[in-house]
Formats: structure tokens, sequence, C-alpha cells
């Protein structure tokens, strides 16, 4: 029983036996997909015909897909360096787990307590908030994560870096970005309250940079 995926490049549904090469995620063989909705083996594991849709650019646009970002047909994305146990994410700097932080003020959090009692009455306990709130820009974290991934959510017309628009697909179920000089590319994110803070990380992990602007 096959299921489909929705082709990011060519914009169309194509079936799938089973497994998919995805270059994007740094592999030139195929691998087994996997559902987006129940994380279970999309063969042999029930009918998911209902499930979100991985998109992944069908076999007869993928070589395309790849020479648009610069690589050669048959290539893969390289994978990064650093493993994702051993990620700063979703840790503090003593390395202990964290759940988040505060992108105003850079408070980490280890429980969803912290984080509601911090947010409380207009995030009364934030001082960076309390202090930069009704001024116009972006939180100053996010803004340092931005620069530093050489991702400018701005619209500098001075800036020669293309813009593009991160948006989520309803058909997919997944945040892409799109743009008038930019190869549509889906971001791996199938959360549609995703974070403006999970929305960049993912953008500044393609090979390409771009401006961002977030559409909701």
């Amino acid at each position: 029983m096959s299921h489909r995926h929705f082709c990011d490049f060519a914009g169309h549904y194509w079936e799938c036996e089973g497994t998919a090469v995805r270059p994007l995620l740094g592999n030139t063989e195929p691998t087994v997909c996997m559902c987006l909705t129940y994380g279970v083996p999309t063969e042999g594991h029930g009918d998911h015909s209902e499930c979100s849709i991985e998109l992944i650019a069908c076999p007869a646009h993928r070589d395309e897909q790849m020479q648009a970002i610069g690589y050669k047909p048959g290539e893969a994305v390289a994978p990064s360096n650093v493993e994702p146990e051993e990620s700063s994410m979703f840790r503090d700097a003593e390395g202990n787990k964290t759940i988040g932080f505060c992108l105003w003020c850079n408070r980490d959090f280890y429980s969803m307590n912290e984080v509601e009692a911090h947010n409380a009455n207009d995030m009364a306990a934030c001082e960076a908030f309390q202090e930069l709130k009704g001024h116009q820009g972006m939180p100053p974290v996010l803004q340092a994560m931005s620069e530093e991934a050489g991702i400018l959510p701005n619209e500098d017309p001075d800036d020669e870096t293309e813009l593009a628009e991160a948006k989520f697909c309803e058909f997919g179920r997944v945040w892409g970005l799109k743009g008038d000089e930019v190869q549509p590319v889906a971001l791996g994110l199938t959360d549609a309250n995703a974070t403006d803070q999970e929305i960049l990380t993912a953008a500044s992990r393609l090979p390409m940079k771009y401006r961002i602007r977030i559409i909701r």
C-alpha cells in the first residue's frame, strides 16, 4: 500500500512505496518514510491517508531541486557536525537540559511553571521586556541569534541578501520558504504554531542564507 508525498519543488503529489531519498537531510540513499503524525513507518502500520504529508522532491525533480540550491545531481546537503544530543538549543551553559529560554532576557526555563511565572502579568518578571516594550524591534536574544546565523529578518533596501517569506503550508502541513528569487523549500517544521525562534533556527540550517519575513 503506497502513500503520498508532496513535491515541494514542482508543487504536486506523488506516490511512494515506503522509502525515499532525502538529500536535504544529508541522505543519498533511500530511507524509510515515517508518519509525521504518529512517528511510525508509513508502510505496514495502518492507514495514514489522513495524516500530515511530508514534503519531499519527487524522483523526477530531485536533481533539479539540488541544482537550484547549488548542489550537483546525486549530492546531499552536508550534515551538521553537531550531534542532536550535543545541541545547545535546549541546554543551559552548564549543559543541563531546559525546555526553552526567554528571547528578551535569555533566562533558561526548566519547567512550564517557570515559563508561566515569567510570562505572567505582561511579563512583569522580565526586566528586559519591561524596559523595551513599546519600542519597535526584535527581542534582543532573537536578534543576536539571527545575526549569528546570517539571517536578517528586515527589509533593508541596501541588503542584497534575498528576502524569503516563511509561511505554513496547509496542504503539506509544514513550514516553508518562498519568494520572488527564492526556490520554495520546506523547513521540516510541522507545528503550525512554531515560534519565530524555531522557524529562524530551521532556516539557518539551509545551505543558502536569506532575510526572513514570517507570515502567519
